[in-house]
Formats: structure tokens, C-alpha cells, sequence
């Protein structure tokens, strides 16, 4: 989350990566495509709340209500209806109270309903904007220039935050059984190797690693990618195969 505030708030503003995001494009009424993501949706999210909550600081949300509402849950209900109410029912023009956070704020409408606290989706997008502690929107995005900031997130030519999207069953990631077998376990808790992943990864890319500017050479692959963007989906896709056939033979699979 810090690192998308930096982003915006640098002068000019820095491009952020957020990785990989995979799923698959699906056309639906003609040539209406629509991105389905199987693994990032907690990024995509994310994002999506932080453009809510910029446009809502800034007074723009009637402005921007019909893009924010190209975003949507597909497979609980409420979570859609959710993402529909704060684009259609949320007024910016009124603002919030001084002593009142964003999330009691949502809260007290009218049109929020008490059974949507069960949801997990919808009480992990309520605890992003603004739950406990300071890791979270409404905290780390303290006295912004929300218009400035709303400014950077839509003009095409700055283009701050990005990723590489990933299409299953695309050249770039051939579909098989062994993906969805090796995405569905994401459910579970991450192992001992799934951790140091995460944390030798965070070292790479971390902007205060001495040996950053290593990391930040392109390999010749296609499309270019520095070593901190060819790391990750080498030891989640190539790499981790090794151990995956491994493991396949040791079971008799």
C-alpha cells in the first residue's frame, strides 16, 4: 500500500510494477471483453480501492462512477452489490466528518447492510480502507492532494502503476491441469518454501537493497524483463517445476 502512495505522491511519479496478474479474457455481448483473473485478485482489488477512495477525497466519484464500475465480484452476490453501492450511492460532495473514519462512514448509510459485515470479501475490503493500525488507505493516504493524485491515476501518458498480464492458455502461459492443481492450493497456508519465495523475492526487489541496480538489469528474454521482474515467475513457473515432477514421480503420479 506504502509503495502505491510513494508512487503517486514522487514528483514526476514513479512507475510501480506489480508483478504478475494471471487469468483469462473472455468476450461476452460481442466485443465486449472482459479480464477474468484466476491468481492477483487481492492486488487488482486493492488498487481498485485506492482509486475509489482517491475519487471519493477528491469530489470526482459521480465523475469517475461508470469506469469504477467496470470492476466487479462474479462469485458472491453481496461483494458485487458492494462494489456497486459505493460508485451509485456514495455521495463525495458531502464528505466525512472530521472525527468519522471512511469505514464508519460507509457503514452509516442507509444502504449498507449489516449481513454484508459476513462476507469475507466485503470485511477485507472494509479493514484495506480503513481497519485497525496504519496499514491501510485512510491512513497512508493522510493529507494527499487527492486531485492531483486522481490526476496521475487516470492520464494514460503517466501511466504509474502497472503489470504483466499473464492470459492462461496464452503463448506466454500454455494451459494444463498441473496450473489450476498448483493455483487451487493458494487456498491453503503457505508452506516453508512458499515463505522464503516471498521474502528472498521482497529482498530483490526491495529499493534500499545495496545490490539493487543488479537486480535491475534486463535478461535477454522476450519481452524484456529485469532480473527482480524474471526472478519471481522463473521460481513460481520454471523453476518450481523441477521440484513439481519431482514430487509427481515420489508419489507415483
Amino acid at each position: 500500500m506504502k509503495d502505491i502512495k510513494d508512487c503517486l505522491c514522487s514528483e514526476p511519479p514513479e512507475q510501480l510494477t506489480l508483478d504478475f496478474i494471471y487469468g483469462n479474457i473472455e468476450c461476452k455481448n460481442g466485443d465486449d471483453k472482459r479480464f477474468y483473473p484466476l491468481d492477483g485478485q487481492q492486488r487488482l482489488t486493492t488498487l481498485w480501492l485506492v482509486y475509489w477512495y482517491v475519487s471519493f477525497k477528491s469530489g470526482k466519484l459521480s465523475k469517475d462512477s461508470e469506469q469504477l464500475k467496470k470492476f466487479t465480484y462474479e462469485t458472491r452476490r453481496s461483494s458485487r452489490d458492494f462494489c456497486i453501492a459505493l460508485c451509485d450511492k456514495v455521495d463525495s460532495a458531502k464528505g466525512i466528518n472530521d472525527n468519522e473514519s471512511i469505514v464508519d462512514y460507509i457503514k452509516s448509510q442507509t444502504w449498507f447492510y449489516s449481513a454484508w459485515l459476513q462476507d469475507p470479501t466485503i470485511s477485507a475490503m472494509l479493514h484495506t480502507l480503513g481497519g485497525e493500525g496504519d496499514n491501510n488507505i485512510e491512513k497512508i493516504f493522510e493529507q494527499c492532494n487527492f486531485s492531483g493524485l486522481r490526476d496521475k491515476l487516470i492520464n494514460p501518458a503517466s501511466n504509474p502503476i502497472q503489470f504483466e498480464l499473464m492470459i492462461i492458455g496464452g503463448e506466454k502461459l500454455p494451459i494444463s491441469d498441473d496450473l489450476y492443481i498448483k493455483m487451487n492450493a493458494r487456498g491453503k497456508p503457505l508452506t516453508n518454501f512458499e515463505n522464503f519465495k516471498a521474502d528472498l523475492v521482497a529482498c530483490i526487489q526491495d529499493p534500499e537493497n545495496s545490490e539493487r541496480p543488479k537486480f535491475d538489469e534486463e535478461k535477454d528474454v522476450v519481452p524484456p524483463l529485469s532480473y527482480s521482474q524474471y526472478f519471481p515467475v522463473q521460481i513460481d513457473n520454471a523453476w518450481t517445476d523441477v521440484f513439481w515432477n519431482y514430487a509427481k514421480k515420489r508419489k507415483g503420479f
